[in-house]
């Protein structure tokens, strides 16, 4: 494809760069620089704004007024090594979870499960009197889930020959994240602060040597034994490291194939059960180098649909599509509190864990990140923090997107 911004590159035919595609080259910088602009945005207002939103933004406007083509994405081969590398980032994200503390995560589950049915019922109420109930159903799903709970309704929505509704569910998938992500990172920071204000995290240095010391739970996690020992060739070489994850991300889309249940759930099993077996270490990815070019990747799948779409559709849809995410909204953080209420745990915790429902993997994980890297100038302190809000973020974000998201999208659609 033809770009307006492509030059040519002058030299002599033996030129060492005279061969590189320039579009696909000026296409990755255009969303590289989206993505800089978000992490400076994040820094400088210590996350109060995610990165991911200000991203997804950025690309939207630059491709909704013409200034880029919207195939920029498929241009910049993002999408191709998104394929690649998200499956792998979720095997990633399982190596982060810290063993010692996942017997404890069964609240988030309740939580997310919460506000999921609150939501549910009120969108099923309110929505379906005011619009009906086939509008209702096709807001429902993507509400509370993802791109498979939208791709089920949309198809369910076909069947039953409510075409004219068939666009609610994308549009309600493209913007459903807007209004959540700032309200979870208000959250989570005031929970940070919190922990660190009390004192309920915190890195402790030893007296004698300066060495920092770890937490019960973290030289538990230390002290372990694992059933493999890593040789050290394999510990310090990125390109094996690299190839593990990526292998394990094939693995788990293997699975899903042969076991129906996605790939995001299998991803995170294989993490986890390697870090315990001692196959991975944790933060695999990362020491693999591999970790931040995933992540720009994966930004810009989330970002496709938003850059992608046209104005007229948008417009059409936009009234309803705000009353769905306006009272799908209100259930989850209704659902949400109480359950937190009921279950003695912070609201601000509860609250972030219950809005993982409206945007799910990788924003969760990176509006933690962020909020974490906020929290404190040590980065040590970052990283405490970091093991205390990730396990329970990720765990509401897979109850919510991978799986219930699915049930609740494949019975309403039943129901039309």
């Amino acid at each position: 494809m033809d770009y307006p911004y492509r030059v040519d590159i002058g030299g002599s035919a033996t030129s060492a760069i005279e061969w590189i595609p320039m579009d696909t080259l000026y296409a990755a910088v255009v969303l590289l620089a989206c993505v800089a602009v978000g992490e400076l945005v994040s820094s400088a207002t210590r996350a109060r704004i995610p990165s991911l939103l200000i991203a997804i933004i950025a690309m939207a406007t630059l491709t909704q007024t013409g200034v880029f083509p919207a195939d920029i994405a498929e241009a910049s081969l993002f999408l191709g090594i998104g394929a690649v590398l998200q499956p792998a980032i979720l095997v990633h994200m399982g190596t982060l979870l810290p063993i010692s503390s996942l017997k404890q995560q069964w609240r988030p589950i309740v939580i997310s499960v919460a506000g999921m049915a609150c939501a549910t019922g009120l969108i099923l109420l309110v929505v379906g009197l005011t619009f009906g109930y086939g509008t209702a159903v096709a807001g429902t799903g993507p509400l509370v889930g993802g791109i498979v709970s939208t791709l089920l309704t949309s198809e369910g929505l076909t069947t039953a020959g409510l075409t004219t509704l068939a666009t609610i569910p994308t549009l309600v998938l493209m913007v459903q994240s807007l209004p959540a992500m700032p309200l979870t990172a208000y959250f989570l920071k005031k929970h940070a602060k919190s922990l660190i204000d009390s004192g309920d995290v915190a890195v402790d240095h030893d007296p004698d040597t300066g060495a920092i010391k770890l937490s019960p739970e973290a030289q538990a996690e230390a002290d372990r034994k694992t059933l493999v020992t890593l040789p050290k060739a394999v510990q310090e070489s990125q390109m094996v490291l690299l190839f593990m994850v990526v292998a394990g991300g094939g693995l788990s889309m293997y699975l899903q194939g042969l076991t129906g249940v996605s790939y995001s759930i299998w991803g995170l099993a294989l993490g986890i059960g390697c870090v315990w077996l001692g196959i991975l270490p944790k933060a695999s990815l990362e020491k693999a180098n591999g970790f931040s070019l995933g992540m720009v990747a994966i930004i810009v799948i989330v970002a496709v649909p938003m850059m992608q779409a046209s104005l007229s559709a948008i417009v059409s849809a936009i009234g309803v599509v705000v009353v769905i995410l306006v009272v799908g909204m209100i259930g989850i953080m209704v659902g949400g509190g109480i359950a937190s209420k009921l279950l003695k745990w912070d609201l601000n915790l509860g609250m972030p864990v219950a809005l993982t429902a409206m945007f799910g993997f990788p924003a969760d994980y990176l509006i933690t990140r962020e909020v974490s890297r906020s929290s404190s100038e040590d980065p040590e302190l970052q990283r405490v923090v970091l093991d205390r809000l990730l396990p329970p973020m990720l765990i509401g974000g897979f109850t919510s997107v991978s799986a219930g998201s699915v049930v609740i999208a494949t019975i309403l659609v039943k129901t039309l």
